[in-house]
């Protein structure tokens, strides 16, 4: 127990220096992930949204909806709303991996781009449901109709996905090292084959 104790403050220590280290740089890295992001969020609008009105642009760690006129399609979008989207939650999971105990480099390093694109893809995904949301709050808010069910949906699955993206990068860390915490069988652990002394034997 004394081990496992101080196997888990030992990680604990070195995830919490890792993580300050990478968010005293994490202003560099934070608008190229969230301009990544964005990029695919844009992707998946257009299978998903028929006609495709919706345009996401990154605007540093912020990111900007515009609406776009499908009967006018040489006007400019028009401005609808703003998302501070910090994505954070990369930094987090990064410094779990690299806190990991008894992860070869060359594992270390495929679990983290491992890690890096699952993220990415839950972190694109919720970008339709909150904008969707964004959407049926403005109509609430200019009096036009919706129905109850609908909105009802959005407001539950607008407020349920907001602990996803704090708790996808502990989920995936989970998913990918959970091999690295278990207990590895050594020689002395090993059972050995009784020998049978030769009186004994016919």
């Amino acid at each position: 127990m004394k081990l496992i104790a101080w196997k888990l403050l030992w990680f604990s220590a070195k995830f919490l220096a890792i993580f300050a280290m990478l968010m005293l740089v994490w202003f560099i890295f934070a608008p190229i992930y969230n301009a990544i992001t964005v990029t695919l969020a844009n992707t998946l609008f257009s299978l998903v949204e028929e006609p495709n009105v919706t345009l996401l642009k990154p605007q540093g760690n912020s990111v900007a909806i515009y609406i776009r006129d499908v009967a006018n399609p040489k006007e400019e979008p028009r401005l609808f709303a703003y998302f501070d989207y910090p994505h954070s939650g990369l930094a987090v999971l990064v410094a779990l991996l690299l806190a990991t105990p008894a992860l070869p480099w060359r594992r270390r390093l495929r679990v983290i781009i491992t890690g890096t694109g699952l993220l990415l893809g839950i972190h694109s995904g919720l970008f339709i449901p909150k904008t969707r949301f964004e959407y049926i709050q403005f109509l609430v808010r200019e009096g036009i109709p919706v129905a109850d069910n609908m909105y009802l949906a959005y407001a539950w699955l607008g407020r349920a996905l907001v602990p996803v993206s704090y708790v996808a990068p502990f989920v995936i860390w989970l998913l990918l090292t959970w091999r690295s915490w278990l207990p590895k069988l050594g020689p002395r652990d090993t059972p050995q084959p009784q020998r049978i002394p030769k009186e004994a034997r016919p």
